[in-house]
């Protein structure tokens, strides 16, 4: 096994898991924004008084579904990179013990997919 080139590949998938929550929490509040905006900036589209109230209640549920942003996962993902760039220095070391560190990917890689 290349530790080398696996760690790094699995460096990318933390990574892109990671941009793909941020993106979308993004597109949430984008949404309750857009909306919010639509509604206030242009009051001639929107209907009036009391059935302005569930244009407001839409806008800020997207808005409000910031607070099951998982938080947790990306903390989570963010020390798997670093445990991945250590096992990635480690087996660049010349005295490095390859079968050992090897092992240590695996484990990483099988609990990361099980």
């Amino acid at each position: 096994m290349r530790i080398p080139e696996t760690a790094e590949f699995a460096v990318e998938n933390e990574r892109n898991s990671i941009r793909w929550f941020y993106i979308y929490a993004a597109a949430l509040v984008t949404a309750g924004v857009v909306v919010l905006v639509i509604v206030f900036k242009f009051p001639s589209i929107a209907p009036g008084g009391e059935a302005m109230k569930p244009v407001i209640a839409i806008a800020a549920t997207f808005i409000g579904s910031m607070g099951g942003f998982p938080l947790k996962e990306i903390i989570a993902r963010e020390q798997r990179v670093r445990y991945l760039r250590w096992l990635k220095a480690e087996a660049q070391q010349p005295n490095a013990d390859l079968p050992q560190l090897e092992g240590l990917l695996l484990d990483f890689v099988k609990k990361g997919t099980a």
